[in-house]
């Protein structure tokens, strides 16, 4: 956590990286979690779901704003979305 900040982008910046968003400053410093629980979420729907209604969720998902790291998940997951 930063104490006293003086800047934005004092926020930004943890151990010498300035981090161009907030989010991901929060993430290096450990403050979000990782996005596994929105991974298993995406494979136990291709359970019962398929398609465009795969992709619709993970539009969802990306629309709000919901994962940490939206291109990990992606590369997990690419693979079950591309499924007809």
């Amino acid at each position: 956590i930063v104490k006293g900040p003086t800047s934005f982008k004092e926020i930004r910046t943890y151990r010498g990286v300035v981090y161009e968003k907030f989010k991901d400053a929060c993430y290096a410093r450990g403050l979000l979690d990782d996005d596994e629980v929105w991974v298993d979420s995406i494979i136990s729907s291709s359970q019962w779901c398929f398609g465009d209604h795969l992709r619709n969720l993970f539009a969802v998902m990306l629309a709000s704003d919901c994962f940490t790291t939206p291109e990990d998940v992606w590369e997990r997951t690419w693979h079950i979305l591309a499924q007809d």
